[in-house]
Parts: C-alpha cells; sequence; structure tokens
C-alpha cells in the first residue's frame, strides 16, 4: 500500500481491461443518411451505431447489383454487407433497425400496392382473353396471352433459402433478408434437412453476389438458377443467443468472418421531445428513390449486368496504401481474427461504392464523378472499416468469456458509464444486482481491483471528522475522465 497525499492506492498484479466500446464514426456517412442517424439516434435515446450499422447494409441492398466497384480487371466488389447488432432486451436494438428499414418499409409497400392493382388488371385480361380463345378460327392469329405480374421485392424476412432464391428470380437487383432476431436465420440452415447438410453454400454465394442454384422436390423449375445472387443482411441478437447461435462451425466455414459485427452499449431510458424533421425524411427518401432507380447495363445476351465504376487515378494509390498496410496487419494475425481481416480487405472498397452511390444520388456537389469511386469514398469505407476492425476485436473476445469473466466486463463497463468510478454506496443504488447487499457490492469492487482494472481511493475526513470516503476508480483506462463527479 503506498500513501499520497490524500490518496491510498492499493497495487495488483495488472490485466489488461476489456476494450472500452467506441462511437460509430457518423460524421463519416454522406448527408442525409448522416443526420437522419442522428437525429434518429437523439430521438430514440439510443447510440447511434444501432442505426447507422443496419442502415449500411439497407443501403447496400438498394443499390444491389445496379453497380460493382473495379479495382482491377480480374477485382470486382459488389454491392452486398452482413451486418449484426448485438444488444441485451431493451437496449433499443428492434426500434433502432426499424427505424433504419423505415423508407425501405415504405418502398416495398407501395410496390406491393402497385402489384395489387396490376394484379386486378391481369385477372380481367385473363377473362377476356379466355372468352376470345373461345370463338377463334383456326385462320385467326392467336392474341398474345396476358402476362401475370411480379411484384418487386426489397427485402424479405423468411430465411429459407428457397424462399430467397424464388424472389430474387424475380429481383434481379437484389435484395434485403431483414431479420429482428437473428437466430432465426443461423437456426434455419438445416430446418428443411434433418440435419443432413445445410445451405450454408447457398448464402455464401449469396454474399459474392455469385450464383445460386436451388435444387427443390416440389415446384416448377424443379431447379432455380440466379445469376448474380445479391443477398445483404441485417439483423439483431442477444450476446447470449449470439454465444449459442454462432457456433464453432460457422467460424471455420467463413459465415462468422462475412459479419460485421457491434455491441454498443445500452443507454438508459429518458423521456425527450426529438422527433424527425419532416423534410430530412423527405430528403432521405430521395435518395433511396434515387438508388433503387439506378440501372443496370444490358450484358449482351438479353439480360443485365452491373456497371462498374473503377478508381480515379489518384484514388488508385490511396487503394494501394490501405492495401499495404491492411496486409501488414493481418499477417501478423491468425485464427478467427485472421479470418475476418481477410473479409475486410474488401468490406472497405463494399462500403467506398456504398458511399459513393449515396452521394451520387444525393447529388454531392463534391462528388468527383458518377462513374469514377474518389478518394472520400474510399478513405469514409477504410475509417468505417477501421472502427469495424477495433470492434470485432472486441466482441470477439466477448463471445469466449466464460461466465466470472463477464460478470467483470458487465462491472467495469458499468463503472466506465458512471465516468469511471463509483462508490460501494453508489453501486448499490445505481445498479439492481448489487442493491441487496453491500458485501456483494464491496466484493465485485475488489475483485477488479485484485487484478487489476481499478484502485481504491480513500479521501481523509473533512473538518467536522467522519469515516474516510472509499471509492473505486478504474485505472490506466485511455480515454476516460477520472475526474470527481456527483455519482461517485
Amino acid at each position: 500500500m503506498e500513501l499520497k497525499g490524500a490518496q491510498v492506492i492499493e497495487r495488483s498484479t495488472t490485466m489488461p481491461i476489456p476494450g472500452e466500446f467506441k462511437p460509430f464514426p457518423v460524421e463519416l456517412l454522406p448527408q442525409p443518411i448522416q443526420r437522419y442517424v442522428a437525429d434518429g439516434a437523439k430521438a430514440l435515446v439510443c447510440d447511434p451505431a444501432f442505426i447507422a450499422i443496419p442502415m449500411l447494409s439497407i443501403l447496400a441492398s438498394t443499390v444491389g447489383n445496379s453497380r460493382c466497384i473495379k479495382l482491377k480487371e480480374s477485382w470486382t466488389e459488389p454491392s452486398i454487407l452482413w451486418t449484426a447488432v448485438i444488444g441485451e432486451s431493451g437496449s433499443m436494438k428492434t426500434p433502432a433497425i426499424n427505424y433504419a428499414m423505415s423508407t425501405l418499409k415504405k418502398m416495398q409497400d407501395k410496390a406491393f400496392r402497385d402489384y395489387d392493382e396490376k394484379m386486378q388488371d391481369y385477372i380481367t385480361c385473363k377473362k377476356e382473353y379466355a372468352k376470345e380463345i373461345r370463338f377463334l378460327k383456326k385462320s385467326d392469329q392467336v392474341p398474345d396471352e396476358p402476362k401475370e405480374p411480379v411484384s418487386k421485392r426489397y427485402y424479405c424476412n423468411d430465411a429459407t433459402i428457397q424462399a430467397v432464391a424464388v424472389i430474387l428470380k424475380n429481383s434481379p437487383q437484389g435484395i434485403l433478408q431483414y431479420r429482428d432476431e437473428l437466430a432465426g436465420w443461423f437456426g434455419s440452415f438445416n430446418e428443411f434437412k434433418n440435419g443432413k447438410g445445410s445451405d450454408q453454400a447457398g448464402w455464401l454465394e449469396m454474399y459474392q453476389g455469385g450464383t445460386l442454384l436451388v435444387d427443390r422436390k416440389t415446384g416448377t423449375p424443379p431447379t432455380i438458377r440466379v445469376h448474380n445472387a445479391s443477398v445483404s443482411i441485417c439483423g439483431g441478437i442477444q450476446p447470449d443467443i449470439l454465444r449459442r447461435s454462432l457456433c464453432r462451425e460457422y467460424f471455420e466455414n467463413g459465415i462468422a468472418a462475412r459479419f460485421l459485427l457491434a455491441m454498443p452499449p445500452r443507454t438508459e431510458k429518458r423521456w425527450t421531445f426529438d422527433d424527425l424533421d419532416s423534410e430530412l425524411v423527405i430528403k432521405v427518401e430521395a435518395v433511396f428513390s434515387g438508388l433503387a432507380s439506378m440501372q443496370m447495363d444490358d450484358d449482351g445476351l438479353g439480360g443485365s449486368k452491373a456497371k462498374l465504376l473503377p478508381l480515379t487515378p489518384a484514388t488508385e494509390d490511396l487503394w494501394i496504401a490501405f492495401y499495404k498496410d491492411h496486409a501488414a496487419e493481418q499477417v501478423k494475425l491468425s485464427g478467427d481474427l485472421a479470418a475476418a481481416w481477410s473479409k475486410l480487405e474488401a468490406t472497405v472498397a463494399r462500403i467506398a461504392l456504398i458511399i459513393h452511390c449515396v452521394r451520387v444520388a444525393a447529388e454531392d456537389p463534391s462528388l468527383t464523378s458518377p462513374d469514377y469511386i474518389d478518394d472520400e469514398s474510399i478513405i469514409a469505407g477504410k475509417h468505417i472499416v477501421d472502427w469495424f476492425k477495433y470492434e470485432i476485436k472486441r466482441v470477439y473476445s466477448i463471445l469466449k468469456e466464460g461466465e466470472i469473466e463477464q460478470e467483470k466486463r458487465q462491472l467495469i463497463e458499468f463503472v466506465r458509464s458512471k465516468k469511471g468510478r463509483i462508490s460501494v454506496r453508489n453501486l448499490q443504488r445505481l445498479n439492481a444486482k448489487y442493491k441487496d447487499s453491500t458485501l456483494v457490492a464491496e466484493a465485485g469492487l475488489q475483485e477488479l481491483v485484485d487484478i487489476g482494472w481499478g484502485e481504491w481511493e480513500y479521501k481523509k475526513p473533512g473538518p467536522t471528522g467522519g469515516a474516510p470516503t472509499k471509492v473505486f476508480v478504474i485505472k490506466n483506462d485511455d480515454g476516460f475522465d477520472n475526474t470527481p463527479c456527483n455519482d461517485a
């Protein structure tokens, strides 16, 4: 024990403190999406990452197969992202995802209404066609049979690969797989196979925008073949459920490495009059409309293909510098992180493509050209992926925790939320887990001291006397303000 003026500090063997959540770089998102995320977080009273992360997948799916980024002749990347937001029940992940989905849902509702109208016209025309055919003579020219309409699809909730394949067949631009709870998606792989085989290979093909082949026992045709099967994914999941769902198999087959994972902090609920600005909503809807209306190129075979967007000559040098730095990082990694890093390389290009397309749809005056990816988009993609690198490391370490490690981390995160310092009394008052026992509360903080995550600070009694004040303070936690506050 060492005396320092008014403080007595107990020393212990130091262990690394679990990583602190870093704010998502909302400022890198183009307008009006940036403001939509920031204002939505204020209105919902949640961390902006709860909105920003699914928003990336939603934007990616809306661009879909209309555009690809071209890094060189043999390397292009599609507009496809898989994201998962991790949060406890009540952390606002579902309202936040619904907020991010709002415009796409409006677009889908309109598409369904248009389909219903076309279907009524089709039924009428079909009846008239049947009457006309009945009275035709052999010499009469047979009229064209009315073509049954199909509904434009922007997203689906059904995780079965057969259902997705049917939708993709009629939605060449691609779709979003939106799951409020991603546990259902992970659990669907063997749903119709009695545990024999899985649909994982098909989903891996859709992450790459490749060719999807689905054989089915019933239905016509028996085999569904989809070129450029583009499916982005977004959803939420609770930490404990993720531990059970994201089993070792998904790390080994590459499913886990393809997900951009984040676990934003839970925010205490409070009432606010903050709400959305109607003009902002109109601007965001215009951006989505612009993305959805981007035309694909003709493939010369009666079909369509993505328009390729190369880098500007100056941006090529920026990409090469990033590629070199990323390769130097990856070579030092092994196991699950090395696998994740191998996908994050391409994720920079994918996010840059999405940023670029939003800037085009928003008519960003700083855009170099709608047909070339410029520095601003690549820089945004790089820094957003840098954020995901840190967060994926943090989440992977959390997923490997045992029960005791989890309890310690949750307590240190709670102390962080109180500016890095707290007394035993206030821990009891502010955290329901410790409210019934002073001994349990003090023991929990003492365990953090014993492993080197914090230290006790004793303040001498004032002029009127009394017992010394004992406060737990997080030790060596970079970026944290340890100045005294009323909550201590």
